[in-house]
């Protein structure tokens, strides 16, 4: 004869829950919504006339987002900060003013790593264009 055991589980909060949730998802491919795009992310840049460093910086709060970019090449930094950013599942677009120009970047996020495209426009005409690659930190 078989002996049924009853459990009895105590109700986990909703903010354990979470906690448990997004500790088991860090640093997965499975990390989705802004968590997936926040942090500080490094890397390379390489457009037609020039090529450098970027750091890209993504914070959200229930304001919406924030964040800042400095972009380096031949010996100089200059930095903006993020006019617009908007996310679907792991693609992202963003603008950012950075010496004289609008710069749109339009992403991906997999493994860790943000890669795509970015347009500078200069008084509302194209620029330049290129691509990026960056690494979350």
């Amino acid at each position: 004869m078989m002996r049924k055991t009853r459990i009895h589980l105590r109700p986990i909060t909703l903010a354990a829950l979470l906690a448990l949730t997004v500790a088991g998802c860090a640093g997965s491919a499975r990390s989705s919504g802004p968590d997936l795009f926040t942090g500080t992310w490094s890397g390379t840049f390489e457009a037609s006339q020039l090529g450098g460093t970027m750091e890209l910086t993504l914070a959200f709060s229930e304001e919406g987002w924030t964040g800042t970019m400095a972009a380096g090449a031949m010996g100089e930094t200059i930095t903006g900060d993020i006019s617009s950013f908007e996310f679907e599942e792991s693609a992202c677009t963003f603008t950012t003013y950075l010496q004289g120009g609008d710069l749109v970047f339009a992403g991906t996020v997999a493994e860790g790593k943000m890669t795509g495209t970015f347009e500078v426009f200069v008084e509302g005409e194209y620029a330049d264009g290129g691509t990026f690659d960056f690494t979350k930190q």
